[in-house]
């Protein structure tokens, strides 16, 4: 039986991470939490927000990784896609916010 994707303990996780003004693990920059996760085109079609707030898992679920609040860190919506399922990611630029 498949898991389902983002359930209650990656939501409530995930709002627990990104109190706050948390930066992006993945490139350092701040993230603005008020920023919608889909942009709306003229045509009506829907992207990702690239810059909009989530969780990113550290172990990738593909991997084995789980919706604990150890295994998740705040990344934009466009760095968290890039990194895919690697098991690491590289920070561009160190920003002070970052612990």
């Amino acid at each position: 039986m498949a898991r389902a994707r983002h359930g209650r303990r990656y939501r409530e996780n995930r709002t627990r991470i990104l109190r706050g003004s948390p930066a992006c693990h993945i490139c350092g920059q701040p993230i603005d939490t008020s920023l919608p996760h889909w942009i709306v085109s003229t045509d009506g079609r829907r992207t990702i927000n690239p810059m909009a707030a989530t969780a990113d898992h550290i172990i990738p679920v593909a991997k084995g990784g789980g919706d604990s609040l150890s295994n998740l860190k705040p990344a934009h919506m466009g760095c968290n896609r890039s990194r895919s399922d690697k098991d690491y990611a590289p920070i561009v630029r160190r920003s002070g916010t970052l612990k």
